[in-house]
């Protein structure tokens, strides 16, 4: 086993927990909110208290880092709910962070004709960890706010809704800010302005999907259920024969921090190789020795951040992007090289078999040689199981597949950062039962992205400016990216297609030959016209586990579909709106591909041949 090389290793994520408030104005808050703010207080209290124990566990312990957890409250100030809660969360020790639905200059305007209301504000905007300053369109305040609202949700584990209990999808305000959360499935704690010693907690993992009691149990199971890496279901999902062959792997979570730094091996140097005969030419330079894993992951970071020099992209971030890259490649390599390997070493052990064969055609000295043809017959069908065996047992086809979606994630992650939103990824509802392993990738990724918190600025005209130019550039690179890639695989397929074609002429030539006589070679062509399709076989069988004819056709359509977007952010606009939703078009197309090709490599684990 190489030697691991640890200080390259990102540490693992720092535990956070991210609260988001929604709530009402003062106009429809109680005229004596006396005890609406206690009951806000206490329920801050419970979550906090709630959260402080469930960090000091053994469990949360193991999959975080030891950097200090980190508890905060997504505030946007307003008069009222905002501000009570704001109160309360900083007295129960949370850590203040403040998305502002116009620039505070402009902001202030909102109140500042109530007595104390600005000092306030500035009071408790001193306190704020982290500030993000949206530029709101002032003649439109309800899709200002609504935008912060939805801005708020996207970064929220749990919501605090203060609210009247009236319902309305459409509002821009608190009313509609809980029907988009109970839509999106997020948890809710309901501290009810009119009856605010009735605090109800929404589950949206409950099969009723209900109000139930609020109390710290409910929060503790929440914790455990939100915070914890899903239980790895390897175990149970390995029933086949194979599955009782091979150990099940350790924990997926702890596996990920204990994989050896990526080198470059054999089997995905023959693999590399090989297809570069066929016309397929990688980004990483194909040698047979040195790391370059790592270097190309890197590099492919440094190109994403010089893209957008002038955002702030997280750490953790950058490190488990860079992590998760290289060992996807590394992993995929060994994974390809295995199969690729497989099937050619499985076309010469035909090869081996008949040339072995007591053939009248045959020379006696060539004869003696027989023995020795089936033993390395054997030896190759052995090697064949060998290779098979330790893919399987070291899980080369669901790493590959595991860290790949989660260098996407973290990928798409650097997308929106500087817009303030992050992604939350999913599986179509008809895979998302079958795909147990997806679990666990996107609660890591969202670990990673909540571990450093919202984004901290100004988003202004020019800001919006400079993320539309980043956009483009990013969504060009995925243009070329896709166009390259549907190139590479179609010459692929039309390289081995031709191969086939010439190994089809040569049999129906080897037989016509034979039945006609025209030579007198009949060992020669029965051996020929056997063994030429076994490896026709091995090249439908590289088609075939490779598909990399459905690779062609879907980056051919991804690139057209990605090349409209960027027509269109370059024509367009920039205002708030249209770059959230162009950058969640780019996201969900990406997505979707992903999962695409999630799906159809799912199926596709190393396998025996006959």
């Amino acid at each position: 086993m190489p030697k691991q090389n640890t200080a390259s290793f990102p540490k693992k994520p720092r535990l956070a927990l991210q609260v988001g408030v929604t709530g009402h104005r003062p106009c429809r808050l109680p005229v004596d909110s006396g005890d609406l703010k206690v009951r806000i207080a206490e329920t801050l209290q419970t979550i906090a208290q709630a959260y402080r124990e469930f960090a000091a566990t053994a469990d949360a312990q193991t999959a975080y880092d030891a950097e200090s957890p980190a508890l905060r409250l997504l505030s946007p100030l307003a008069e009222g709910a905002d501000r009570i809660a704001a109160v309360g969360g900083l007295a129960a020790g949370y850590e203040l962070q403040c998305p502002l639905p116009f620039l505070r200059n402009l902001y202030i305007d909102d109140f500042a004709e109530t007595p104390g209301s600005l000092d306030e504000f500035d009071l408790l905007l001193g306190k704020a960890t982290k500030i993000l300053e949206l530029d709101g369109d002032r003649n439109n305040k309800p899709q200002a706010y609504r935008n912060v609202g939805h801005l708020v949700l996207n970064h929220s584990d749990l919501v605090l809704a203060i609210w009247d209990g009236e319902e309305n999808p459409d509002s821009p305000g608190t009313p509609g800010m809980v029907a988009k959360a109970r839509r999106i499935g997020l948890p809710i704690v309901w501290v009810n302005t009119l009856e605010p010693d009735k605090v109800q907690f929404l589950d949206p993992c409950s099969p009723t999907n209900d109000w139930q009691g609020f109390n710290k149990t409910v929060i503790v199971d929440f914790l455990n259920y939100c915070l914890l890496p899903p239980e790895n279901s390897d175990a149970s999902a390995r029933t086949n024969y194979w599955g009782k062959l091979c150990p099940a792997p350790k924990d997926a979570y702890e596996t990920y921090f204990s994989d050896p730094e990526p080198c470059r091996n054999l089997l995905g140097s023959l693999y590399r190789g090989f297809f570069a005969l066929l016309g397929k030419t990688g980004r990483q330079r194909f040698n047979f020795f040195g790391t370059p894993y790592r270097q190309d992951a890197g590099d492919q970071w440094q190109t994403l951040t010089e893209a957008g020099s002038l955002f702030h992209f997280p750490q953790p971030v950058q490190e488990h992007f860079i992590r998760a890259d290289s060992l996807a490649s590394h992993y995929a390599d060994k994974y390809r090289g295995t199969f690729v390997g497989c099937f050619v070493l499985g076309g010469f052990a035909v090869l081996c078999a008949l040339l072995g064969g007591p053939f009248a055609g045959f020379s006696l000295e060539f004869k003696l040689l027989g023995p020795w043809f089936a033993t390395l017959e054997l030896t190759l069908i052995l090697l064949v199981l060998l290779l098979i065996h330790r893919g399987r047992h070291q899980d080369y086809h669901r790493r590959w597949l595991d860290y790949r979606l989660l260098a996407e994630r973290l990928r798409q992650a650097a997308f929106l950062m500087p817009i303030g939103i992050v992604p939350h990824g999913s599986l179509p509802a008809y895979e998302s039962r079958e795909d147990r392993d997806h679990a666990w990738i996107e609660w890591f990724a969202q670990a990673v992205i909540r571990s450093d918190g919202m984004s901290n600025g100004i988003i202004d005209a020019g800001h919006r400016q400079n993320y539309r130019d980043y956009l483009c550039r990013i969504v060009a690179g995925q243009v070329a990216y896709h166009h390259t890639n549907a190139e590479q695989n179609e010459r692929i397929v039309h390289t081995l297609h031709y191969a086939n074609l010439m190994l089809l002429g040569l049999i129906i030539t080897a037989c016509a030959v034979h039945i006609f006589h025209l030579v007198h070679a009949d060992t020669e062509l029965t051996i020929a016209a056997t063994v030429l399709p076994a490896f026709g076989a091995t090249i439908a069988g590289i088609l075939s586990q490779g598909e990399f004819n459905r690779i062609a056709h879907r980056s051919g359509g991804m690139a057209t579909h990605l090349a409209k977007i960027e027509n269109c952010l370059k024509t367009s606009s920039p205002t708030a709106e249209f770059l959230v939703e162009q950058a969640s078009q780019v996201i969900a197309i990406l997505s979707q591909e992903l999962s695409d090709w999630r799906i159809i490599f799912r199926v596709k684990p190393l396998e025996i041949h006959a």
